[in-house]
């Protein structure tokens, strides 16, 4: 535990003075780095939030009009992906019976 420590530790030492180093900070002025901080920070920012919501948006997007140009149908990615974890987590219980289900219950102190 303590060497995972260390080395998440020293990459993040490495990372910080890697953006030290290679960037101007250490020859502007108190105000210019805030500024130059806030610039970094909001476009840091733009590229987490364009990577968490617009590309999984834009690859189910780009999924569905593949299926649509080489099928002829429309298909719902999302829908398709509900159905799939929907199986993925009713494969776990035992068959015939719902996770609202009094059987459940009843199921799991039999054993």
């Amino acid at each position: 535990m303590k060497v995972k420590v260390a080395k998440t530790n020293n990459l993040l030492f490495r990372a910080y003075n890697c953006y030290r180093n290679y960037t101007p900070i250490h020859v502007l002025t108190t105000n210019e780095t805030i500024i130059f901080n806030t610039i970094v920070f909001s476009l840091v920012a733009a590229l987490l939030y364009w990577t968490v919501y617009v590309v999984p948006a834009l690859l189910i997007n780009i999924g569905e009009r593949m299926y649509y140009y080489l099928t002829g149908q429309t298909i719902s990615i999302s829908l398709v992906c509900s159905f799939a974890v929907r199986h993925i987590l009713n494969t776990s219980k035992p068959p015939g019976l719902r996770s609202n289900s009094s059987q459940m219950s009843d199921y799991y102190r039999k054993k």
